[in-house]
């Protein structure tokens, strides 16, 4: 009888560790995805990170390509405005040299008709 009791809680002591084996790998394994989780969201997370940096950047040089545009633009039109004026003014050179030379025949065909008289 009490070899059979010896026995019984023996084998009673090995299921007990033998379960105590299985939780203690199933922990285990349940640690291991855990941290394979954290391993994956952490990956993401960086991943995330440098897509937003460099989207950052993207946008900060198209904000720059878009200022140099605006200058661009704006020196243009003031290029435009100086050859408008540049024009304008040799307009004015031409009519006024044409009043003048005008004036000068004018001038000439006054004094022939007073060197007539």
């Amino acid at each position: 009888q009490a070899a059979i009791a010896e026995v019984q809680r023996w084998q009673t002591v090995a299921v007990a560790q033998e379960h105590e084996t299985i939780m203690a790998e199933e922990a285990a394994k349940q640690a291991d995805a855990e941290k394979g989780f954290q391993d994956r969201e952490a990956a993401l997370v960086a991943e995330s990170e440098k897509r937003a940096e460099a989207l950052q950047a993207a946008i900060a040089e198209v904000q720059r390509w878009q200022t140099v545009a605006v200058a661009q633009e704006h020196e243009t039109i003031m290029a435009e405005e100086a050859a408008k004026q540049a024009d304008a003014e040799k307009g004015f050179q031409d009519r006024e040299a044409a009043l003048v030379a005008e004036s000068e025949k004018r001038a000439e065909a006054l004094q022939a008709a007073i060197a007539e008289v």
